[in-house]
C-alpha cells in the first residue's frame, strides 16, 4: 500500500481527526487504498477550508493536489483541482457533499478499510462544546447511534420515550426561538443547550439524550440554501427521536422524509404545532414516523468522494496510481 501524504489547512477549530468522524472523514476515505500520514511541507493532497485564506499551488514546490471543502454557507473561495460542497453547483469539478455525511460513522462493509473510530468511546459531539462540560462517552463504543450500520437498522430498535421534546442550540437564529415558544405553549420543551435553557442542564451526546425525547426541534441555521442539511436532522434521527425539521429542501432526498416532520409542508408554525399536538397523542401515527428507516437508500459518499479525489491525483501524480 502507497503512502499518501496530507495536509488540513483553514479547517474549522480544534480538528482532531482521532476523536471527531467529521475531522477524520477525508483520512478515512483516502484509507481505503493509502497508507495516510500527516505533512504539511511537501504534500500529495491539501484539502482546506473557509476558516482561514484560500490555499494556492504557488505555496509549494511538488504541486500538490488541492482539494477545496465547504459544509457552511459559505462558499470556498481560490481556485481549487476538485470542490466539494453542500449545495447543488455547476461549477466543474465540483460535487455536492453535505455537512452531514461527514459526521456519520461509515462503517460499511463496502469500504475497504475499517472505520477506526468505530472502536473509540466518547466521540461525536453533543450541545456545543464548552471546558466545563465533560463528553459523555457511549457505554460501548461499538454501539455508537453515529454508526453507519446502526443507524440503517435505527427504525427496529426504538425504546419507549419519557419526554416530549428537545431543543438543544447556542445560535439565537430568529425562527427557531419563535417555533420553540410557541411549542412551549403546548408541553413544555426541555432547552439542554445555551439558548434559552430551561433545564439548569447541558446535553453531553445528541445521539444518545435524545432517545428520551419523542421530538427534537431541528432547526437549521436559518440559511436560504437548498442543499443546507446538517447534523440537526441526522443526530435526532440516528437516536430515535422524531425530528420537526426546518431547513433545506434536498433533506428530503438525503432522508426518508417519512421520518421526519417538515415544517415546510406547512402554511404557519401553528398549523405544524396543531399537527405534533395530533402525533403527540396518536400512538399508532407517533409509530408511522418512528418505524421508518432514516433512509430511502444510504448512498456510499465515501466511496463517491474517494473515486473524485482518486481520479483527480493521479493525473497530477502518476506514482500514486494503486
Amino acid at each position: 500500500m502507497k503512502t499518501l501524504k496530507l495536509s488540513y489547512r483553514s479547517m474549522w477549530p480544534k480538528l482532531n481527526p482521532n476523536k471527531m468522524p467529521q475531522d477524520y472523514f477525508f483520512e478515512y476515505v483516502l484509507s481505503q487504498k493509502y497508507n495516510v500520514v500527516y505533512e504539511d511541507k511537501e504534500p500529495d493532497i491539501v484539502i482546506y477550508s473557509v476558516f482561514g485564506p484560500p490555499i494556492s499551488k504557488a505555496e509549494y514546490t511538488n504541486n500538490p493536489l488541492i482539494v477545496g471543502y465547504s459544509g457552511e454557507p459559505h462558499e470556498v473561495i481560490g481556485s481549487p483541482d476538485l470542490l466539494f460542497g453542500f449545495d447543488n453547483n455547476n461549477r466543474p469539478d465540483y460535487f455536492r457533499l453535505p455537512l452531514w455525511v461527514l459526521f456519520m460513522m461509515w462503517d460499511i462493509p463496502q469500504m475497504n478499510t475499517p472505520y477506526k473510530l468505530a472502536g473509540v468511546s466518547g466521540i461525536g459531539q453533543g450541545s456545543p462544546q464548552h471546558e466545563s462540560v465533560k463528553e459523555q462517552s457511549v457505554e460501548s463504543p461499538m454501539n455508537n447511534p453515529l454508526l453507519a450500520s446502526k443507524m440503517t437498522n435505527r427504525h427496529k430498535n426504538n425504546k419507549l420515550k419519557n419526554k416530549f421534546c428537545n431543543f438543544t442550540y447556542s445560535n439565537p437564529v430568529k425562527n427557531r426561538i419563535e417555533f420553540f415558544k410557541k411549542l412551549s405553549e403546548y408541553k413544555k420543551v426541555e432547552s439542554t443547550g445555551v439558548l434559552l435553557n430551561n433545564t439548569n442542564y447541558r446535553m453531553n451526546s445528541k445521539t444518545i439524550e435524545l432517545s428520551d425525547y419523542k421530538f427534537t426541534i431541528a432547526f437549521e441555521n436559518n440559511i436560504p440554501f437548498q442543499g443546507y442539511v446538517t447534523e440537526k436532522l441526522m443526530e435526532p434521527l440516528a437516536a430515535g427521536s422524531v425530528p420537526i425539521y426546518c431547513g433545506g429542501d434536498l433533506a428530503t432526498t438525503d432522508f426518508n422524509e417519512k421520518a421526519f416532520i417538515n415544517v415546510k409542508n406547512f402554511a404557519t408554525f401553528d398549523d405544524v404545532i396543531e399537527y405534533i399536538k395530533e402525533v403527540d397523542n396518536n400512538e399508532d401515527l407517533y409509530n408511522q414516523y418512528i418505524s421508518q428507516p432514516v433512509f430511502n437508500k444510504l448512498v456510499n459518499y465515501p466511496q463517491i468522494v474517494f473515486d473524485k479525489i482518486y481520479n483527480k491525483l493521479t493525473e497530477i501524480n502518476k506514482n500514486l496510481t494503486y
